[in-house]
């Protein structure tokens, strides 16, 4: 048991709260390397098993159906074993899953690599979620959570960026993949040892906008008919299934789409590709102290709702003037901006879950992060039935009308209605 004592709103976060968020950070980085690469290498693999039709939307969306169904039970391991424990579990097991699809020599076997990476990723955001909230005060919440996510968005530029300068210089898209699991498993020693879960305690409530502690808190365990009895989470589920429609277009097409339409070559392609998730590294900075310094103020529903309304207006605009660039620089730019914005709000969605879900705040993320992932799953699919019967025009459109829902719901969050378990 750690000796150190538990941290307050009122105290500063100690030496150890920061070895587990960077611990965290380093885990999120590597999964986005890991889950990124494929964009990367779609092309290259889809030349290999001679695909004709829809087989790359099914083998990049299988991740997402995966990851989507197994938030909610991962999330559940984590409060059974340990945060730190099913964390360390399933960095191993998505770095194995990475491994698998180098070795892979059939369609089959590529989409059950895929599904394997999707249901262990799925443990990742919900536990390191829970992790951080046993770690940091409601003063600093957004502000660790945004710190999170940044990993996660530096793994997702560095796989961009690297992915491609690593296949050439391999020669072979598979010993990039094997190369990015066996780095996970080697993280996994240093994190078991240094990461550990804190004592949890029930004076995690939010603050009132005075300044004063509520009295409620959530330490029961949800079940799922409670979550999905729950008109506020699904508010905050619609908003995620909604932004992850678009935002995956990032992950999934946009290699592609530089290449195929905009004429680039494919080390510039990754550089390219990467500059959004980099600079988007500035939205998930920002957003985390907007929302801390707004719940100050505003209290927890305004600090919530209404940075990740208006950042979703800012990424529906942006989708809509998309089709107009054909300089894959200025395309890049603008979809920078999107970028910007969804990670401008990532902060406030995953505070969300931490303040309606209490102890329960893995399980409440894990809900949004499953419906969000559905979306990200469908979206590859149907855009690229879309594309082809349409153009991308309309997939930029079909993207823009999503965010602009997100933002209309966004309007009807409310951060201080918390859940209870016995409702």
């Amino acid at each position: 048991m750690n000796s150190l004592q538990p941290p307050t709103r009122s105290t500063i976060p100690n030496t150890t709260s920061y070895v587990v968020l960077v611990g965290t950070m380093l885990l999120a980085i590597n999964m986005y390397v890991d889950r990124a690469a494929v964009g990367q290498l779609k092309d290259s693999i889809s030349k290999e098993f001679h695909w004709q039709g829809n087989e790359g939307g099914w083998f990049i969306g299988a991740f997402f159906w995966a990851y989507a169904l197994g938030q909610v039970p991962a999330a559940a391991l984590g409060l059974r074993f340990g945060f730190r424990n099913i964390l360390v579990v399933f960095l191993v097991a998505w770095s194995c899953a990475t491994i698998l699809t180098g070795l892979s020599t059939s369609f089959g076997l590529l989409i059950a690599s895929r599904l394997a990476l999707g249901l262990a990723e799925a443990g990742a955001y919900p536990n390191a979620n829970a992790l951080i909230r046993g770690w940091f005060p409601l003063a600093l919440r957004g502000r660790a959570c945004s710190m999170i996510a940044f990993g996660g968005r530096v793994g997702l530029a560095i796989s961009q960026f690297l992915t491609p300068i690593l296949e050439l210089a391999f020669q072979s898209w598979r010993q990039v993949l094997i190369l990015y699991g066996l780095a996970g498993i080697l993280l996994a020693i240093p994190f078991r040892f240094l990461a550990r879960d804190q004592v949890e305690r029930n004076d995690d409530a939010p603050l009132n906008p005075d300044g004063n502690d509520s009295v409620d808190s959530v330490e029961a365990s949800l079940s799922v008919s409670q979550m999905f009895c729950n008109t506020n989470l699904w508010y905050s589920s619609a908003i995620q299934f909604f932004t992850n429609f678009g935002w995956v277009f990032l992950l999934s097409d946009l290699p592609t789409y530089l290449q195929q339409v905009l004429g680039e070559e494919k080390v510039r392609t990754g550089f390219l590709s990467s500059i959004p998730p980099f600079v988007s590294c500035i939205g998930m900075l920002f957003g985390g102290v907007v929302t801390d310094l707004m719940s100050k103020r505003f209290g927890v529903r305004l600090a919530r709702s209404i940075p990740i309304a208006v950042m979703m207006f800012f990424c529906s605009a942006a989708y809509l003037v998309c089709p107009l660039f054909s300089n894959a620089l200025a395309f890049v730019l603008v979809l920078s901006v999107m970028a910007v914005a969804v990670d401008f709000s990532n902060p406030s969605i995953w505070a969300f879950a931490q303040d309606v879900g209490g102890r329960n705040a893995g399980k409440v993320l894990g809900w949004g992060n499953m419906w969000g992932n559905i979306g990200a799953g469908l979206s590859p699919i149907l855009m690229s039935i879309v594309q082809r019967q349409f153009g991308w025009s309309v997939c930029f459109y079909s993207f823009s009308a999503c965010f602009l829902l997100a933002g209309v719901i966004a309007l009807l969050l409310n951060a201080e209605r918390k859940i209870s378990p016995e409702a």
